[in-house]
Order: C-alpha cells, then structure tokens, then sequence
C-alpha cells in the first residue's frame, strides 16, 4: 500500500514538473523576469520535492497560484489590428 502512495505521489511530481516547464516556456515568451524568476525558483523545489517524502499538495496549490498570476499578466488581444 505505501509502494503505491510513493509512485502515485512520484507521478504527480512528474506531471507537476511537466506542467511547470510548460508554464516556465510561456513566461518566458511574455519576457517578465519576475515572474520567470518566481517560476524558475518553484521549479527547484518541485525537483527537490521529488527526494523529500513530504506532503505535495501546497506545491499542486502554489502551482495553480503561480499559474493564474502568470495567465492574468500576459497580453491578449481580442482584435488582432489592436496589436499593431
């Protein structure tokens, strides 16, 4: 039973860590440094989440956090001849 919370609990950080890297790609096309600094840092403690046996759940909460914050930032536009 604990060999199964361990692979489902590494299979989470490695969806985590996946996503993370997915979110890292996108701030870094919108070039905000902070928050690219901010992301870059959770990413070290994901991987360091991966060797410590803690609770990941304020790491999958951070993550949606960082997430919004990211998305919210960036520029979108709804008519293309406003880009210009």
């Amino acid at each position: 039973m604990e060999r199964e919370i361990h692979i489902e609990r590494k299979r989470n950080l490695d969806v985590l860590l996946t996503k993370c890297k997915r979110l890292l790609s996108f701030i870094q096309t919108t070039q905000n440094t902070d928050m690219y600094d901010k992301m870059h840092s959770f990413v070290g403690r994901v991987r360091q989440a991966i060797y410590k046996g803690d609770d990941i759940t304020p790491l999958i909460d951070e993550y949606e956090n960082l997430k919004n914050t990211a998305k919210r930032s960036s520029k979108t536009f709804t008519n293309l001849s406003d880009a210009m």
